[in-house]
């Protein structure tokens, strides 16, 4: 549950508003000037938990051009905790020789009156292969399309550090630091290695299996140092196509 307190002028004294129920217990921390900006801001804050605690990503088993954000969909054949409708937010499709044509959605419960209104779709729009929905989901997330921009991370570690971005390739502490720090975050990142001399590149790993990731091929390869108006600068870009291929490794 959500508690937001305020301050009662005339009784002098600090009061709560509370949302939803259970524990643990969210307070906020700004005590609210009155009892009804107490009121919203519990209940704001508690209708974002419930819609962080039930979404997710889903991979359609059969890839459907008709789905799109903000139309709801109905999800079939999962759990029973899971199959019903769902709000995508973000929805990406892909065409590529390896995979064949697929759709992937970042998902929601459809959470107003007006999504629940526009959600009686056929049961057979999504009935989905690989889902993660929440505490408890269905088995591993399906592999990201394209790494996430972690342009802005990338450009503050070069800021922070200056003098490692005065020699790249694969002693590079630079590239060694952003790798490090990015594989924290996601395991998909790694460094990256290919047979040249230098290399100012990083690695996102796209496969379904993080176990079969070391030296493997299918990555996307980031560049994130270059050599531009007389000085090493931290840059985020793809790098010009060269053989031979990118392989992933653990920083």
């Amino acid at each position: 549950r959500v508690v937001a307190r305020w301050w009662d002028l005339d009784a002098a004294r600090m009061r709560v508003e509370v949302a939803g129920d259970g524990d643990p217990v969210l307070v906020l921390p700004a005590v609210a000037v009155d009892q009804a900006t107490a009121h919203n801001a519990a209940e704001s804050r508690w209708r974002d938990a419930q819609r962080a605690a039930r979404s997710g990503r889903v991979r359609l088993a059969a890839a459907n051009p008709a789905v799109a954000a903000d139309v709801p969909i109905r999800l079939i054949g999962v759990r029973a905790d899971v199959d019903g409708v769902w709000m995508p937010r973000r929805v990406v499709h892909t065409l590529s020789p390896g995979r064949g044509y697929q759709t992937e959605a970042d998902i929601e419960v459809v959470t107003t009156q007006w999504e629940r209104a526009s959600s009686s779709l056929p049961p057979d729009v999504a009935a989905p292969v690989g889902v993660d929905v929440g505490a408890g989901g269905g088995g591993e997330p399906p592999a990201p399309v394209e790494p996430p921009d972690q342009s802005a991370l990338v450009e503050v570690i070069g800021l922070q550090h200056p003098g490692e971005l005065t020699a790249v390739g694969d002693n590079s502490a630079f590239v060694q630091r952003v790798a490090a720090t990015l594989h924290a975050l996601d395991p998909r990142w790694g460094r990256c290695w290919r047979a040249l001399p230098t290399s100012d590149e990083i690695a996102y790993f796209r496969g379904a299996d993080l176990g079969a990731a070391d030296f493997s091929p299918d990555v996307t390869a980031i560049q994130i140092a270059a050599h531009e108006s007389g000085r090493w600068v931290a840059v985020w870009r793809a790098p010009a196509p060269t053989d031979p291929a990118p392989l992933w490794y653990r920083p």
